[in-house]
């Protein structure tokens, strides 16, 4: 700009001959050397005055660099450990669907078959990965309220109308199915490992010690069940678990203690699995949770949590509290020894309701004569 060939003070004449000297040669240095204008003023005068390329062409002009991928063995399987989180089946509760405005119902019946097709699931899941993966370990966690308890419901409204069974009922009912459970799908691996968490709805009264639960009971039965089997059953004796899954350190909880503002307790999770991890002195790789019927998956920094989901779906506090109904689901994932978490699956195990009119047209329960 500053020479006496600046680009504005240049004719189109000198103008043309910098652009054709540069088509010709494809150096701007060129250009402005034999048409004596300085460099500045030529790559301008090329940039304003070139004609472009059409976008096809450019894109015919891309040259793909390779890339180096490492050709795995044909025969090669993943070696990975398979983990499932199991929580808040609720064994025994009982709701209706006058209580959550048809959006849901539970019972005995629907927890028996949500078990079951969470076995169904579980194993086709398996059978998928199977060409590709060779799983000789499971890791089942057992996260809490297994069973809807009795207790919990002496200071609530409804009392026990959402309870279906008695507390030994629960016990004895919830005991043989998740042990048919654990014997059906055990018997695919080497070795299972079940960690077991109590929860807060199956205390055996309102103000015991934490271990007078029926989750316990349950848990420590079937330690006894399976002793002396490739199934070991760990049931933890506090509100928290800290465990090893393949080399890698998760911590677990049924969730109860973590403070909600709201239905799902975002902040309270992180506050406290960042306080947990000073606590322990120790930063574990996964953080694993339970109790809010809300199922996600996020970070925190490098902690990876994963948050299960239900196997009631809709109650009617949740329906009347919270104004939020979720699918029943359970989390399924893969743990390398190497890579740590490498999938995930979303067990759905049942389809929500859906509300239609009726010869009324008035979509939500009401009492008929």
């Amino acid at each position: 700009m500053g020479s006496k060939h600046g680009f504005w003070k240049t004719d189109t004449g000198l103008q043309k001959k910098v652009v054709d000297t540069y088509m010709a040669t494809g150096s701007i240095y060129a250009a402005a050397r034999k048409t004596g204008v300085s460099w500045n003023t030529a790559s301008n005068i090329v940039g304003l005055c070139a004609p472009t390329k059409s976008l096809s062409e450019m894109v015919e002009s891309i040259k793909p660099k390779p890339i180096k991928v490492k050709q795995r063995k044909k025969a090669y399987r993943t070696r990975e450990e398979v983990n499932l989180m199991m929580s808040d089946l609720h064994y025994g509760g009982r709701h209706t669907a006058s209580q959550t405005l048809g959006l849901a119902e539970y019972n005995v019946k629907t927890a028996e078959k949500r078990v079951e097709i969470l076995a169904e699931k579980f194993l086709g899941i398996l059978d998928i990965l199977g060409p590709s993966y060779k799983f000789n370990t499971m890791n089942l966690i057992l996260m809490g309220d297994m069973m809807d308890g009795e207790a919990i419901w002496q200071d609530k409204v409804g009392g026990t109308l959402n309870v279906e069974n008695g507390g030994a009922e629960q016990l004895i009912g919830c005991t043989e199915l998740i042990a048919g459970f654990v014997k059906e799908i055990g018997e695919r691996f080497n070795a299972v490992r079940c960690y077991c968490l109590i929860g807060n709805h199956p205390r055996a009264a309102n103000k015991v010690t934490y271990l007078n639960n029926l989750d316990f009971f349950m848990y420590k039965m079937l330690q006894y069940k399976f002793d002396g089997t490739h199934i070991k059953v760990f049931p933890m004796t506090s509100w928290l678990g800290a465990f090893m899954l393949n080399g890698h350190m998760t911590i677990a909880a049924h969730g109860d203690y973590t403070r909600s503002w709201g239905q799902f307790p975002m902040y309270g999770i992180v506050r406290d699995t960042l306080k947990t991890m000073g606590m322990l002195n120790k930063v574990p790789e996964y953080a694993l949770y339970a109790h809010h019927h809300s199922q996600t998956h996020f970070n925190i920094s490098n902690v990876e949590v994963l948050v299960n989901g239900s196997m009631i779906g809709g109650t009617e506090f949740g329906v009347s509290r919270f104004k939020a109904i979720e699918r029943p689901s359970q989390w399924m994932f893969g743990m390398h020894e190497r890579e740590g978490m490498t999938w995930q699956f979303n067990l759905r195990l049942a389809k929500m309701n859906e509300l239609r009119p009726d010869e009324n047209d008035i979509l939500t329960p009401y009492s008929r004569i």
